[in-house]
């Protein structure tokens, strides 16, 4: 499947698929499959509004086919697309290793 006709596709749907991200996530991903095998993709919410498509692969050398389909992506209102997944904003918590102490953590 061409990228032109993967966008074109997701640009017709993609309020529909914001409003029902898990009825669309199979046919999205099929449609990236149909671009290269060895891509997949994630769809939701975004931590700061709109929705997010990452196109993502497991595959080192399938990294450059990802960030291709995503460089073709059109602008869409509320959307936004990434070849990979930005770290979350928020890593506090606590670890602790074997039985030693706890250690604390907060935004870091």
């Amino acid at each position: 499947m061409p990228l032109t006709s993967f966008w074109s596709w997701f640009a017709a749907r993609a309020s529909d698929i914001a409003a029902r991200p898990g009825a669309h996530i199979d046919e999205v991903a099929e449609r990236l499959a149909a671009i290269d095998e060895g891509l997949g993709c994630e769809l939701g919410p975004e931590p700061e509004g709109g929705f997010g498509l990452v196109v993502r692969t497991e595959a080192p050398e399938l990294r450059f086919a990802a960030v291709r389909v995503v460089d073709a992506a059109p602008t869409l209102p509320g959307w936004s697309f990434s070849a990979w997944r930005p770290a979350a904003a928020d890593l506090s918590g606590s670890l602790r290793f074997d039985k030693g102490p706890e250690h604390v953590f907060e935004r870091f």
